[in-house]
C-alpha cells in the first residue's frame, strides 16, 4: 500500500497550520492573563492607597476610581464594603 504524495503533504501542511494556530492561541492567552493580572496589581495599590487617605473625600474618589475602571476584580468589592463602613461611621458620627 503506498501513499499519495499529496496526501502526506496534506498531513504536513496540517501539522503546520495546527502548530501555528496552537502557539498563536497560546501566545494571546498568555498576554491576557498578564493584563488581567497587571489590572489586579493597580486596583490593590488603588485601594492600599485610598485606605491610608485621611481625608473622606479623596479616600470616597479614589474607592470610587476603583469601582469604575476595575469593576471585576475583588478590590472592587473591597472598595465597595469599605465605602459602606465609611457611610454607616459618618452616620452614626452625625447621630
Amino acid at each position: 500500500m503506498q501513499l499519495s504524495v499529496n496526501f502526506l503533504a496534506g498531513i504536513i501542511l496540517g501539522v503546520i497550520v495546527g502548530f501555528a494556530a496552537g502557539f498563536l492561541t497560546g501566545t494571546f492567552s498568555r498576554t491576557e492573563e498578564r493584563r488581567e493580572a497587571g489590572k489586579k496589581d493597580k486596583a490593590e495599590e488603588l485601594f492600599h492607597r485610598a485606605i491610608q487617605q485621611e481625608d473622606e473625600r479623596k479616600k470616597a474618589k479614589l474607592l470610587a476610581k476603583i469601582l469604575d475602571k476595575y469593576p471585576d476584580t475583588e478590590w472592587a468589592d473591597k472598595a465597595l464594603e469599605e465605602v459602606m463602613k465609611t457611610k454607616e461611621k459618618t452616620t452614626k458620627d452625625k447621630e
